[in-house]
């Protein structure tokens, strides 16, 4: 808990009720037998992206990010219905499992090598790399900690989590980076502003990256976002409409004109 609110790594091991570790089956497995399934396996797929990079993200550090997509998943399936008590625990304990692992990532002050292969590439590659990398499990840990795990917390520390969010996302786009991953990160930040309206530049990026892809209606990006993690209920209706008006309309803005930098 002291690890959530402060968005520090956890000290302990994660142990279940009975004081023994707790290491349960991925999500997308571990709630079959209770009624859920993902035949496309489609959950967390788009962190796929993080292998293909060169140097690429080792591998048992983008599982933990698909399996936050795949609970995330789970979170969608059962939210309109009432669960049982065994789904409720299981609920429970796959969600410590899930966050307790995010949390403990290696993040910014760890070296380049306890998340990066093959770091003797040159400079150019390995910072691009480490910038999406480190990107994305910002991005995941506030997603994680609004959508999947929320708790309270005061503005103060909202602000500064959005503001380090907003400030890698400009390293992202002075690099130039573009991909799946990156407009799930943008579209994340700007979704988490909640009321208040987000950066135009961060706005004019995502427009970017939009028409990059070629991503051509709401529809479609929804489903893209839904690869990475993402629940639909956490993102408000006005949201929808006010990323239809800005990304999908008539009236957007060129792809030259949304390329401004953070």
């Amino acid at each position: 808990m002291r690890s959530a609110q402060t968005l520090t790594k956890p000290i302990y091991p994660i142990v279940g009720v009975a004081g023994r570790p707790l290491d349960l089956q991925p999500p997308s497995l571990l709630f079959q037998p209770h009624g859920y399934s993902d035949p496309l396996n489609k959950a967390g797929s788009g962190f796929h992206e993080l292998f293909t990079m060169w140097p690429p993200v080792k591998q048992e550090i983008v599982q933990v990010l698909i399996h936050l997509g795949q609970y995330s998943r789970v979170v969608q399936h059962y939210s309109p219905v009432a669960c049982s008590p065994d789904v409720l625990d299981l609920l429970g304990d796959c969600r410590n499992v899930v966050h307790h692992r995010l949390l403990s990532l290696p993040n910014e002050d760890d070296p380049t090598e306890s998340y990066l292969q093959y770091t003797e590439q040159n400079d150019t590659e390995n910072e691009l790399s480490r910038e999406i990398y480190l990107t994305c499990r910002l991005t995941a840990v506030l997603y994680a900690l609004h959508v999947t795990f929320p708790l309270p917390r005061n503005q103060q520390m909202r602000l500064r989590n959005l503001d380090a969010l907003e400030s890698q996302i400009a390293r992202l786009c002075a690099l130039n980076a573009s991909g799946p991953v990156v407009l799930w990160c943008a579209a994340v930040a700007i979704s988490m502003f909640g009321d208040d309206d987000p950066p135009e530049a961060l706005v004019a990026y995502m427009a970017h990256l939009i028409a990059y892809m070629e991503v051509d209606t709401l529809h479609t990006l929804i489903k893209m976002l839904q690869t990475f993690a993402w629940v639909d209920a956490a993102v408000q209706d006005t949201w929808k409409r006010m990323w239809t008006t800005r990304f999908f309309s008539s009236q957007r803005p060129s792809s030259a004109q949304s390329a401004t930098r953070l």
